[in-house]
Protein backbone atom coordinates (compact mmCIF):
# COMPACT_ATOMS: atom_id res chain seq x y z
CA UNK A 1 0.00 0.00 0.00
CA UNK A 2 1.26 3.42 -0.66
CA UNK A 3 1.09 6.89 1.36
CA UNK A 4 -1.51 8.90 0.42
CA UNK A 5 -1.58 12.84 -0.42
CA UNK A 6 -3.70 15.52 0.98
CA UNK A 7 -5.18 16.23 -2.32
CA UNK A 8 -6.10 12.44 -2.77
CA UNK A 9 -7.45 12.15 1.21
CA UNK A 10 -9.59 15.73 0.32
CA UNK A 11 -11.06 14.08 -2.68
CA UNK A 12 -11.70 10.67 -1.47
CA UNK A 13 -12.98 11.78 1.72
CA UNK A 14 -16.15 13.98 -0.53
CA UNK A 15 -16.43 10.94 -2.62
CA UNK A 16 -17.13 9.04 0.15
CA UNK A 17 -18.87 11.44 1.65
CA UNK A 18 -21.28 11.58 -1.45
CA UNK A 19 -21.65 8.13 -1.94
CA UNK A 20 -22.14 6.99 1.61
CA UNK A 21 -18.92 4.73 1.46
CA UNK A 22 -17.15 5.38 4.72
CA UNK A 23 -20.09 4.18 6.49
CA UNK A 24 -19.20 0.84 5.03
CA UNK A 25 -16.24 0.74 6.92
CA UNK A 26 -13.85 2.04 2.89
CA UNK A 27 -11.39 4.56 3.00
CA UNK A 28 -8.92 6.06 5.91
CA UNK A 29 -9.87 7.13 9.56
CA UNK A 30 -9.27 10.85 10.37
CA UNK A 31 -5.72 11.71 10.59
CA UNK A 32 -4.37 8.50 9.18
CA UNK A 33 -2.01 9.10 5.85
CA UNK A 34 -0.40 5.77 5.23
CA UNK A 35 -1.23 1.96 5.11
CA UNK A 36 0.82 -1.18 5.92
CA UNK A 37 -1.16 -3.99 5.35
CA UNK A 38 1.10 -7.39 6.97
CA UNK A 39 0.25 -11.25 6.47
CA UNK A 40 1.28 -13.46 9.12
CA UNK A 41 2.07 -16.90 9.50
CA UNK A 42 0.35 -18.00 12.73
CA UNK A 43 2.41 -20.89 14.12
CA UNK A 44 3.79 -21.43 17.77
CA UNK A 45 4.37 -17.85 18.34
CA UNK A 46 0.76 -16.93 17.75
CA UNK A 47 -0.06 -13.40 16.46
CA UNK A 48 -0.77 -11.58 19.45
CA UNK A 49 2.41 -10.57 19.92
CA UNK A 50 2.14 -8.65 16.55
CA UNK A 51 -1.02 -7.27 17.30
CA UNK A 52 0.91 -6.05 20.34
CA UNK A 53 3.79 -4.74 18.00
CA UNK A 54 0.88 -3.16 15.82
CA UNK A 55 -0.76 -0.73 18.90
CA UNK A 56 2.84 0.14 19.82
CA UNK A 57 3.76 1.34 16.44
CA UNK A 58 0.62 3.50 15.89
CA UNK A 59 1.03 4.85 19.10
CA UNK A 60 4.21 6.39 18.01
CA UNK A 61 3.01 6.76 14.86
CA UNK A 62 -0.12 8.05 14.65
CA UNK A 63 -0.32 8.95 10.92
CA UNK A 64 0.11 4.98 10.07
CA UNK A 65 -2.68 2.56 10.00
CA UNK A 66 -1.52 -0.84 10.06
CA UNK A 67 -3.96 -3.74 8.81
CA UNK A 68 -3.00 -7.37 9.55
CA UNK A 69 -4.73 -10.45 7.59
CA UNK A 70 -7.39 -12.50 9.04
CA UNK A 71 -6.15 -15.18 6.88
CA UNK A 72 -2.88 -16.07 8.99
CA UNK A 73 -1.84 -19.45 8.29
CA UNK A 74 -1.15 -19.33 4.20
CA UNK A 75 2.56 -20.45 3.96
CA UNK A 76 1.85 -21.48 -0.02
CA UNK A 77 -0.29 -18.37 -0.78
CA UNK A 78 2.55 -16.02 0.71
CA UNK A 79 5.10 -17.68 -1.43
CA UNK A 80 2.80 -17.49 -4.54
CA UNK A 81 2.11 -13.88 -3.59
CA UNK A 82 5.54 -12.46 -3.26
CA UNK A 83 6.45 -14.77 -6.82
CA UNK A 84 4.00 -12.97 -8.51
CA UNK A 85 5.44 -9.66 -8.25
CA UNK A 86 1.88 -8.53 -7.82
CA UNK A 87 1.13 -8.12 -3.82
CA UNK A 88 -1.42 -6.65 -1.75
CA UNK A 89 1.00 -6.83 1.08
CA UNK A 90 3.95 -4.67 2.53
CA UNK A 91 4.96 -6.81 4.91
CA UNK A 92 4.64 -10.85 5.17
CA UNK A 93 5.63 -12.91 8.34
CA UNK A 94 6.57 -16.32 6.72
CA UNK A 95 7.62 -19.69 7.72
CA UNK A 96 9.96 -20.41 5.42
CA UNK A 97 13.38 -20.42 4.08
CA UNK A 98 13.94 -17.67 1.21
CA UNK A 99 17.57 -18.58 0.41
CA UNK A 100 16.19 -20.98 -2.19
CA UNK A 101 13.45 -18.47 -4.20
CA UNK A 102 15.99 -15.60 -3.96
CA UNK A 103 17.86 -17.98 -6.23
CA UNK A 104 14.56 -18.66 -8.77
CA UNK A 105 14.43 -14.54 -8.97
CA UNK A 106 11.77 -14.41 -6.14
CA UNK A 107 11.80 -10.20 -5.78
CA UNK A 108 12.16 -8.96 -2.04
CA UNK A 109 13.40 -5.55 -1.17
CA UNK A 110 16.94 -5.18 -0.51
CA UNK A 111 16.76 -4.22 3.64
CA UNK A 112 19.89 -4.20 4.11
CA UNK A 113 19.91 -0.62 5.53
CA UNK A 114 17.68 -2.04 8.39
CA UNK A 115 20.38 -4.18 9.30
CA UNK A 116 22.72 -1.21 8.98
CA UNK A 117 20.70 0.20 11.91
CA UNK A 118 19.84 -2.64 14.04
CA UNK A 119 22.69 -5.29 12.97
CA UNK A 120 24.84 -4.81 16.43
CA UNK A 121 21.89 -6.23 18.40
CA UNK A 122 21.56 -8.94 16.67
CA UNK A 123 23.31 -12.65 17.06
CA UNK A 124 26.39 -12.33 14.27
CA UNK A 125 25.69 -15.85 12.74
CA UNK A 126 21.96 -14.68 12.36
CA UNK A 127 23.77 -11.79 10.38
CA UNK A 128 25.67 -13.57 8.20
CA UNK A 129 23.50 -16.83 7.70
CA UNK A 130 20.98 -14.00 5.94
CA UNK A 131 23.08 -12.05 4.08
CA UNK A 132 22.64 -13.12 -0.05
CA UNK A 133 25.12 -11.74 -2.71
CA UNK A 134 26.51 -9.26 -0.32
CA UNK A 135 22.93 -7.81 0.60
CA UNK A 136 19.74 -8.49 3.52
CA UNK A 137 16.39 -9.62 2.27
CA UNK A 138 14.77 -11.02 5.29
CA UNK A 139 14.81 -10.19 8.94
CA UNK A 140 14.04 -13.45 11.66
CA UNK A 141 10.63 -12.23 13.60
CA UNK A 142 11.52 -15.51 15.74
CA UNK A 143 13.99 -16.86 17.57
CA UNK A 144 13.31 -20.54 17.04
CA UNK A 145 15.83 -21.94 19.81
CA UNK A 146 15.95 -25.67 19.72
CA UNK A 147 16.60 -28.27 21.63
CA UNK A 148 15.75 -31.61 24.23
CA UNK A 149 13.45 -30.06 26.70
CA UNK A 150 13.23 -32.27 30.43
CA UNK A 151 10.85 -32.32 33.26
CA UNK A 152 13.28 -31.06 36.08
CA UNK A 153 10.86 -32.24 38.92
CA UNK A 154 11.03 -35.87 37.04
CA UNK A 155 14.70 -35.48 37.09
CA UNK A 156 15.53 -34.43 40.08
CA UNK A 157 12.90 -37.33 42.44
CA UNK A 158 14.62 -39.77 40.79
CA UNK A 159 18.50 -38.23 41.09
CA UNK A 160 19.29 -37.91 36.94
CA UNK A 161 21.62 -35.62 36.41
CA UNK A 162 21.39 -33.77 33.44
CA UNK A 163 23.59 -35.44 30.62
CA UNK A 164 26.52 -33.29 29.14
CA UNK A 165 27.28 -35.77 26.44
CA UNK A 166 25.45 -38.10 23.77
CA UNK A 167 26.50 -40.99 25.86
CA UNK A 168 25.20 -39.69 29.08
CA UNK A 169 21.91 -38.90 27.10
CA UNK A 170 21.78 -42.32 26.29
CA UNK A 171 22.31 -43.38 29.78
CA UNK A 172 19.51 -41.47 31.21
CA UNK A 173 17.74 -43.13 28.46
CA UNK A 174 18.55 -46.17 30.08
CA UNK A 175 17.86 -45.23 34.02
CA UNK A 176 14.74 -44.19 32.76
CA UNK A 177 13.87 -47.49 31.40
CA UNK A 178 14.67 -48.81 34.63
CA UNK A 179 12.51 -46.33 36.41
CA UNK A 180 10.01 -47.14 34.54
CA UNK A 181 10.11 -50.96 35.06
CA UNK A 182 6.52 -52.84 34.49
CA UNK A 183 4.41 -49.89 34.64
CA UNK A 184 3.54 -48.02 31.38
CA UNK A 185 5.31 -44.82 32.05
CA UNK A 186 7.70 -42.78 31.96
CA UNK A 187 9.72 -43.20 28.51
CA UNK A 188 12.59 -41.40 27.70
CA UNK A 189 11.87 -39.53 25.35
CA UNK A 190 8.45 -38.81 22.78
CA UNK A 191 8.46 -37.76 19.33
CA UNK A 192 6.11 -37.85 15.74
CA UNK A 193 7.38 -40.04 13.05
CA UNK A 194 5.94 -37.96 10.29
CA UNK A 195 6.76 -34.35 11.98
CA UNK A 196 10.24 -35.38 13.47
CA UNK A 197 11.97 -32.96 15.66
CA UNK A 198 14.49 -35.02 16.34
CA UNK A 199 16.72 -34.37 13.30
CA UNK A 200 16.46 -30.69 15.53
CA UNK A 201 20.06 -31.96 16.88
CA UNK A 202 21.48 -33.23 13.67
CA UNK A 203 23.26 -29.56 12.69
CA UNK A 204 24.66 -28.86 16.12
CA UNK A 205 25.99 -32.12 16.82
CA UNK A 206 27.45 -31.99 12.83
CA UNK A 207 28.99 -28.60 13.89
CA UNK A 208 30.23 -29.71 17.46
CA UNK A 209 31.85 -33.07 16.08
CA UNK A 210 33.31 -31.11 12.83
CA UNK A 211 34.07 -27.62 14.33
CA UNK A 212 32.72 -24.39 13.20
CA UNK A 213 35.14 -23.82 10.75
CA UNK A 214 34.70 -27.12 9.25
CA UNK A 215 31.18 -27.18 9.56
CA UNK A 216 30.68 -23.94 7.73
CA UNK A 217 33.04 -24.95 4.74
CA UNK A 218 30.26 -27.79 4.50
CA UNK A 219 27.72 -25.45 4.02
CA UNK A 220 30.33 -23.63 1.43
CA UNK A 221 30.66 -26.91 -0.35
CA UNK A 222 33.97 -26.58 0.16
CA UNK A 223 35.48 -30.31 0.34
CA UNK A 224 37.88 -32.79 2.55
CA UNK A 225 40.42 -31.74 0.38
CA UNK A 226 39.76 -27.69 0.91
CA UNK A 227 38.58 -27.24 -2.44
CA UNK A 228 34.97 -25.83 -3.18
CA UNK A 229 32.80 -27.67 -5.35
CA UNK A 230 34.72 -31.10 -4.90
CA UNK A 231 32.79 -34.16 -4.06
CA UNK A 232 34.64 -35.01 -0.93
CA UNK A 233 32.49 -32.49 0.54
CA UNK A 234 30.47 -35.72 1.11
CA UNK A 235 33.02 -37.57 3.19
CA UNK A 236 33.11 -35.25 6.08
CA UNK A 237 32.82 -37.77 9.29
CA UNK A 238 30.57 -35.81 11.41
CA UNK A 239 27.98 -36.58 9.50
CA UNK A 240 28.30 -40.22 10.09
CA UNK A 241 29.31 -39.75 14.17
CA UNK A 242 25.80 -38.57 13.95
CA UNK A 243 23.96 -40.53 12.41
CA UNK A 244 25.25 -43.50 14.80
CA UNK A 245 24.05 -41.27 17.82
CA UNK A 246 20.51 -41.02 16.41
CA UNK A 247 20.73 -44.81 15.51
CA UNK A 248 21.53 -46.08 19.27
CA UNK A 249 18.47 -43.06 20.26
CA UNK A 250 16.40 -44.60 17.98
CA UNK A 251 16.79 -48.26 18.13
CA UNK A 252 13.49 -49.74 18.51
CA UNK A 253 14.63 -52.77 20.49
CA UNK A 254 16.36 -49.80 23.34
CA UNK A 255 12.89 -49.03 24.40
CA UNK A 256 13.76 -44.82 24.94
CA UNK A 257 11.17 -43.93 22.54
CA UNK A 258 7.15 -43.84 23.77
CA UNK A 259 5.46 -46.30 21.40
CA UNK A 260 3.32 -43.78 20.00
CA UNK A 261 5.46 -41.90 18.51
CA UNK A 262 4.91 -43.96 15.65
CA UNK A 263 1.75 -43.22 14.91
CA UNK A 264 0.59 -40.55 16.93
CA UNK A 265 0.24 -36.88 15.83
CA UNK A 266 2.75 -34.22 16.87
CA UNK A 267 0.12 -32.97 19.24
CA UNK A 268 -0.68 -35.80 20.86
CA UNK A 269 3.14 -36.71 21.65
CA UNK A 270 3.58 -33.12 23.06
CA UNK A 271 0.84 -34.02 25.82
CA UNK A 272 2.57 -37.15 26.59
CA UNK A 273 5.35 -35.28 27.25
CA UNK A 274 3.38 -32.37 29.00
CA UNK A 275 1.70 -34.86 31.28
CA UNK A 276 4.67 -36.62 32.27
CA UNK A 277 4.37 -39.98 30.29
CA UNK A 278 7.74 -39.23 28.51
CA UNK A 279 10.77 -37.50 30.37
CA UNK A 280 12.17 -35.48 27.30
CA UNK A 281 11.17 -34.21 24.01
CA UNK A 282 13.02 -32.61 20.93
CA UNK A 283 11.19 -28.95 20.89
CA UNK A 284 11.31 -25.15 20.32
CA UNK A 285 10.87 -22.30 22.47
CA UNK A 286 7.78 -21.22 21.29
CA UNK A 287 6.24 -24.78 23.00
CA UNK A 288 4.72 -22.85 26.34
CA UNK A 289 3.78 -20.45 24.47
CA UNK A 290 1.62 -22.73 22.31
CA UNK A 291 0.64 -24.62 24.72
CA UNK A 292 -0.89 -21.53 26.67
CA UNK A 293 -2.27 -19.84 24.07
CA UNK A 294 -4.79 -22.67 23.58
CA UNK A 295 -5.42 -23.15 26.98
CA UNK A 296 -4.80 -26.72 27.78
CA UNK A 297 -2.43 -26.04 30.12
CA UNK A 298 -1.42 -23.03 32.69
CA UNK A 299 1.69 -21.59 33.74
CA UNK A 300 2.01 -23.54 37.09
CA UNK A 301 2.00 -26.59 34.78
CA UNK A 302 4.59 -26.23 32.31
CA UNK A 303 6.60 -24.46 34.98
CA UNK A 304 9.29 -27.28 35.34
CA UNK A 305 9.74 -27.51 31.77
CA UNK A 306 13.07 -26.51 30.84
CA UNK A 307 15.94 -27.29 27.76
CA UNK A 308 19.23 -28.79 28.78
CA UNK A 309 22.27 -27.62 26.63
CA UNK A 310 22.60 -29.45 23.63
CA UNK A 311 24.98 -32.61 24.79
CA UNK A 312 28.14 -33.18 23.50
CA UNK A 313 28.49 -35.57 20.70
CA UNK A 314 30.57 -37.96 22.67
CA UNK A 315 32.60 -38.95 19.46
CA UNK A 316 34.23 -35.43 19.53
CA UNK A 317 37.12 -37.08 21.85
CA UNK A 318 37.85 -38.42 17.90
CA UNK A 319 39.28 -34.91 16.56
CA UNK A 320 41.21 -34.05 20.06
CA UNK A 321 44.61 -34.43 21.35
CA UNK A 322 44.09 -36.34 24.22
CA UNK A 323 42.47 -39.14 21.99
CA UNK A 324 45.01 -41.86 21.74
CA UNK A 325 43.75 -44.73 19.61
CA UNK A 326 44.64 -43.49 16.13
CA UNK A 327 42.61 -44.06 13.47
CA UNK A 328 40.42 -46.41 15.70
CA UNK A 329 36.70 -45.21 15.83
CA UNK A 330 35.01 -44.36 19.24
CA UNK A 331 32.15 -46.75 18.00
CA UNK A 332 34.75 -49.65 18.11
CA UNK A 333 35.89 -49.33 21.71
CA UNK A 334 35.28 -50.99 24.59
CA UNK A 335 32.92 -49.72 27.63
CA UNK A 336 35.54 -49.54 29.58
CA UNK A 337 37.54 -47.17 27.35
CA UNK A 338 35.15 -45.02 26.27
CA UNK A 339 34.06 -44.26 29.64
CA UNK A 340 37.65 -43.36 30.79
CA UNK A 341 37.71 -40.89 27.64
CA UNK A 342 33.86 -39.91 28.44
CA UNK A 343 35.51 -38.67 32.00
CA UNK A 344 38.46 -36.85 30.63
CA UNK A 345 35.39 -35.52 28.51
CA UNK A 346 33.14 -34.26 30.79
CA UNK A 347 35.97 -32.84 33.44
CA UNK A 348 36.78 -29.80 30.56
CA UNK A 349 33.18 -29.49 29.74
CA UNK A 350 32.74 -28.86 33.80
CA UNK A 351 35.92 -26.62 33.50
CA UNK A 352 33.92 -24.56 30.39
CA UNK A 353 30.51 -24.54 31.89
CA UNK A 354 31.87 -23.33 35.34
CA UNK A 355 34.24 -20.91 33.84
CA UNK A 356 37.53 -22.35 35.94
CA UNK A 357 39.87 -22.47 33.06
CA UNK A 358 41.41 -24.25 31.23
CA UNK A 359 42.58 -27.74 33.79
CA UNK A 360 46.67 -28.11 33.54
CA UNK A 361 46.55 -31.03 32.29
CA UNK A 362 44.19 -30.16 29.11
CA UNK A 363 45.77 -29.06 25.96
CA UNK A 364 44.54 -25.47 24.93
CA UNK A 365 43.46 -26.61 21.76
CA UNK A 366 41.54 -29.23 23.39
CA UNK A 367 39.74 -26.84 25.78
CA UNK A 368 39.40 -24.48 23.08
CA UNK A 369 37.46 -27.36 21.13
CA UNK A 370 34.90 -27.75 23.26
CA UNK A 371 34.21 -24.63 25.21
CA UNK A 372 33.23 -23.73 20.99
CA UNK A 373 30.71 -26.99 20.83
CA UNK A 374 29.42 -25.80 24.00
CA UNK A 375 28.81 -22.61 22.48
CA UNK A 376 26.65 -24.08 19.62
CA UNK A 377 22.82 -23.99 19.80
CA UNK A 378 20.60 -24.95 17.10
CA UNK A 379 17.52 -22.38 15.95
CA UNK A 380 14.95 -21.98 13.68
CA UNK A 381 15.20 -18.81 13.02
CA UNK A 382 15.71 -19.33 9.58
CA UNK A 383 12.17 -20.43 8.52
CA UNK A 384 10.80 -17.41 10.45
CA UNK A 385 11.44 -14.94 7.93
CA UNK A 386 10.08 -11.08 7.59
CA UNK A 387 10.22 -9.88 4.28
CA UNK A 388 9.06 -6.69 2.09
CA UNK A 389 7.82 -7.52 -1.53
CA UNK A 390 9.23 -5.50 -4.00
CA UNK A 391 5.75 -5.07 -5.40
CA UNK A 392 5.09 -3.28 -2.13
CA UNK A 393 4.33 0.81 -2.82
CA UNK A 394 5.45 1.89 0.56
CA UNK A 395 8.59 -0.04 1.61
CA UNK A 396 10.48 2.67 3.16
CA UNK A 397 7.33 2.78 5.93
CA UNK A 398 7.73 -1.47 6.00
CA UNK A 399 11.72 -0.98 6.71
CA UNK A 400 10.51 1.64 9.95
CA UNK A 401 8.22 -0.94 11.26
CA UNK A 402 10.78 -3.86 11.41
CA UNK A 403 13.40 -1.20 12.93
CA UNK A 404 10.62 -0.75 15.64
CA UNK A 405 10.36 -4.27 16.35
CA UNK A 406 14.32 -4.42 16.87
CA UNK A 407 14.15 -1.42 18.80
CA UNK A 408 14.60 -1.66 22.73
CA UNK A 409 10.30 -1.19 23.03
CA UNK A 410 9.61 -3.08 20.32
CA UNK A 411 11.82 -6.10 21.75
CA UNK A 412 9.90 -5.16 25.36
CA UNK A 413 6.71 -5.26 23.18
CA UNK A 414 7.60 -8.59 21.64
CA UNK A 415 9.05 -10.81 25.02
CA UNK A 416 5.43 -9.49 26.75
CA UNK A 417 3.51 -11.03 24.24
CA UNK A 418 5.28 -14.45 23.85
CA UNK A 419 5.50 -16.62 26.30
CA UNK A 420 8.90 -17.76 25.07
CA UNK A 421 12.16 -16.15 23.62
CA UNK A 422 12.45 -12.86 22.12
CA UNK A 423 14.01 -11.51 18.97
CA UNK A 424 17.64 -13.25 17.83
CA UNK A 425 19.57 -10.31 19.98
CA UNK A 426 22.17 -10.01 22.29
CA UNK A 427 20.11 -9.69 25.32
CA UNK A 428 22.46 -8.46 28.77
CA UNK A 429 21.39 -10.63 31.71
CA UNK A 430 19.29 -8.26 33.18
CA UNK A 431 16.83 -7.89 30.49
CA UNK A 432 16.96 -11.71 30.17
CA UNK A 433 15.92 -12.07 34.15
CA UNK A 434 12.90 -9.41 33.67
CA UNK A 435 12.08 -11.89 30.26
CA UNK A 436 12.27 -15.07 31.90
CA UNK A 437 11.16 -13.89 35.35
CA UNK A 438 10.17 -17.66 37.02
CA UNK A 439 10.16 -19.52 33.63
CA UNK A 440 12.81 -22.27 33.49
CA UNK A 441 12.15 -22.71 30.11
CA UNK A 442 12.94 -19.59 29.06
CA UNK A 443 15.94 -18.93 31.43
CA UNK A 444 17.54 -22.07 30.10
CA UNK A 445 16.80 -20.87 26.53
CA UNK A 446 18.55 -18.21 27.39
CA UNK A 447 21.93 -19.70 28.63
CA UNK A 448 21.83 -21.95 25.15
CA UNK A 449 21.89 -18.51 23.56
CA UNK A 450 24.60 -16.20 25.83
CA UNK A 451 27.76 -16.21 23.15
CA UNK A 452 25.87 -18.75 21.27
CA UNK A 453 27.04 -19.84 17.75
CA UNK A 454 24.14 -20.34 15.95
CA UNK A 455 23.15 -23.52 13.61
CA UNK A 456 20.37 -23.55 11.06
CA UNK A 457 17.56 -25.94 11.22
CA UNK A 458 17.81 -26.13 7.00
CA UNK A 459 19.63 -26.60 3.93
CA UNK A 460 23.10 -24.00 3.54
CA UNK A 461 22.47 -21.00 1.72
CA UNK A 462 24.86 -21.64 -1.07
CA UNK A 463 22.93 -22.91 -4.35
CA UNK A 464 24.24 -26.18 -4.13
CA UNK A 465 22.12 -26.88 -1.01
CA UNK A 466 19.27 -24.35 -1.55
CA UNK A 467 18.28 -24.62 -4.96
CA UNK A 468 20.22 -27.70 -6.05
CA UNK A 469 19.37 -30.00 -3.66
CA UNK A 470 22.20 -31.61 -1.90
CA UNK A 471 21.28 -32.42 1.36
CA UNK A 472 23.88 -34.15 4.17
CA UNK A 473 22.54 -37.97 3.42
CA UNK A 474 20.37 -38.59 0.72
CA UNK A 475 17.86 -39.96 1.91
CA UNK A 476 15.33 -38.02 4.32
CA UNK A 477 16.23 -37.45 7.35
CA UNK A 478 13.02 -39.18 8.45
CA UNK A 479 13.12 -41.84 6.41
CA UNK A 480 16.51 -42.81 7.74
CA UNK A 481 15.41 -42.17 11.77
CA UNK A 482 12.37 -44.27 10.90
CA UNK A 483 14.89 -47.55 10.02
CA UNK A 484 16.51 -47.29 13.10
CA UNK A 485 13.29 -47.20 14.84
CA UNK A 486 11.81 -49.68 12.65
CA UNK A 487 10.92 -53.22 15.02
CA UNK A 488 11.87 -55.53 11.67
CA UNK A 489 15.28 -56.07 11.96
CA UNK A 490 15.81 -57.67 8.72
CA UNK A 491 14.77 -54.25 7.13
CA UNK A 492 16.79 -51.91 9.32
CA UNK A 493 19.80 -50.84 8.08
CA UNK A 494 22.70 -49.59 10.37
CA UNK A 495 24.57 -45.84 10.33
CA UNK A 496 27.14 -47.08 8.24
CA UNK A 497 25.06 -48.98 5.83
CA UNK A 498 22.84 -45.25 5.48
CA UNK A 499 26.32 -43.07 5.31
CA UNK A 500 27.75 -45.36 2.35
CA UNK A 501 24.52 -45.60 0.38
CA UNK A 502 24.11 -41.91 1.21
CA UNK A 503 27.91 -41.04 -0.15
CA UNK A 504 27.36 -43.51 -3.03
CA UNK A 505 24.08 -42.07 -4.16
CA UNK A 506 25.39 -38.60 -3.80
CA UNK A 507 27.92 -39.09 -6.12
CA UNK A 508 26.03 -40.48 -8.50
CA UNK A 509 24.18 -37.36 -8.56
CA UNK A 510 27.23 -34.80 -8.03
CA UNK A 511 27.18 -33.37 -11.67
CA UNK A 512 23.27 -32.02 -11.03
CA UNK A 513 24.39 -30.41 -8.21
CA UNK A 514 26.77 -28.69 -9.95
CA UNK A 515 24.76 -27.65 -12.69
CA UNK A 516 24.68 -23.46 -13.29
CA UNK A 517 27.27 -23.21 -10.07
CA UNK A 518 30.45 -23.65 -11.65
Amino acid sequence: MKKIGKVAICTMAAAMACCGFAACGGGLPEGKTVVLDISPFNGGYGIQWLKDMKAAYEDEHPEVLIRISEDVVRREDQLTEIQSGVSDFDIYFTGFNFHGELYKGTKLADISDVYEEIGDKINPAVVNWYEHDGKQYSLPWGTGVLGILYHKDMFAQNNIEVPRTTNELLAVAEKINTVRGNAEKPYAFSYCAKDNYWDYLFNPWFCQYEGIQNYENYWNCIGTNGKQYDQTVVAYDGILRTMEVYEKLMLSTNNYNHPDSKTATFTNMQIHFLDGDTAMMVNGDWTVNELLKSGAYTKEETADIAFMRTPIISSIVEKMDLYTHGAKPFSELTSQEQAAYEAKLTAIIDAVDNGTGKPSDVSQKDYDKIAEARSITPTMACYHNAVIPSASENIEEAKKFLKFMYSDKGLKVYSDSVYACGLPVQYTKEQVAEIAGDSALIQTAYEMLDNAYLTFHTVGKNRVFSQNGLNPTYHNKINWLESFASANASTRKSAKDFYQESCTQIIQLWSNFMKGVK
